[in-house]
């Protein structure tokens, strides 16, 4: 299982290539939204401390909108073992949250 990265943004960053001109301030200016780049930022800090399968399971069903038949396929578990599991983490993440 490789390891799960949570992007603070949806969005890509600003093109390096020196072909491709970028204006950053651009860029920062349409896409920064202070009050969701901390949610993000406390999301990943949060996320970090779960074990990696359910850190694995965030990232299937939240960030790539995977069902939980497909999930429970490629963990090799039942889809009522992933919403038990899913269930256990959402609680653990409001705690930690609190």
């Amino acid at each position: 299982m490789l390891p799960v990265v949570f992007p603070l943004s949806p969005h890509p960053p600003p093109s390096t290539d020196e072909d491709e001109p970028c204006d950053t301030l651009e860029f920062v200016a349409t896409d920064w939204d202070e009050d969701k780049f901390l949610l993000r930022l406390t999301l990943q800090k949060v996320l970090a401390h779960l074990p990696e399968k359910d850190r694995f399971l965030v990232h299937c069903l939240f960030w790539e909108g995977k069902s939980e038949v497909e999930v429970a396929k490629e963990l090799g578990i039942s889809p009522r073992a992933v919403r038990k599991r899913l269930n256990a983490v959402l609680k653990k993440l409001r705690t930690m949250l609190e």
